[in-house]
């Protein structure tokens, strides 16, 4: 049972270390592609790429920031288990399952908003980036797409 447990515990330490690298550098291209084009965007461009990153970026860090708090507290209540003398190893180990019960409650609760989470983090953030990659793209051949990629109406 342990060996299973160290094994999902590294596999999700594996998939969170990658999902870390990926996001950091997803949003660091992304700025850095918008860097590179700004000055040649129109202040609506530059507030469409601003609003979806800038969004994307919220409900990312508050996501994380909130497992980061609910992981907190599943580890004081598996810490308040072993501070208190259970008397025998059996009513310790119904006391930890019972705090197993709570921490896999609790996951399976968060777990509903995942993909919701991970959808409009992620589709704001691919929306901005396309935008940007088009403009970059535009930039590089020196093909007009601003019709296309943002329709400016003449003045």
């Amino acid at each position: 049972m342990e060996g299973e447990l160290a094994t999902t515990a590294a596999l999700f330490d594996k998939s969170s270390s990658y999902n870390n690298v990926v996001s950091t550098l997803g949003y660091a291209g992304f700025f850095f592609i918008w860097n590179f084009c700004h000055d040649s965007m129109t202040n609506a461009q530059n507030a469409f790429v601003g609003v979806f990153l800038g969004f994307s970026l919220l409900v990312f860090i508050s996501w994380t920031l909130l497992i980061s708090v609910v992981t907190a507290q599943m580890v004081r209540w598996r810490a308040a288990v072993l501070e208190v003398d259970h008397g025998s190893r059996q009513e310790l180990l119904e006391a930890v399952n019972e705090v197993n019960l709570r921490v896999k409650s609790r996951e399976l609760e968060l777990s509903k908003y995942w993909l919701p989470v991970f959808c409009v983090s992620v589709g704001t953030a691919l929306a901005a980036g396309i935008f940007l990659l088009a403009l970059l793209f535009s930039q590089m051949t020196g093909l007009d797409l601003s019709g296309v990629i943002c329709y400016i109406p003449p003045q």
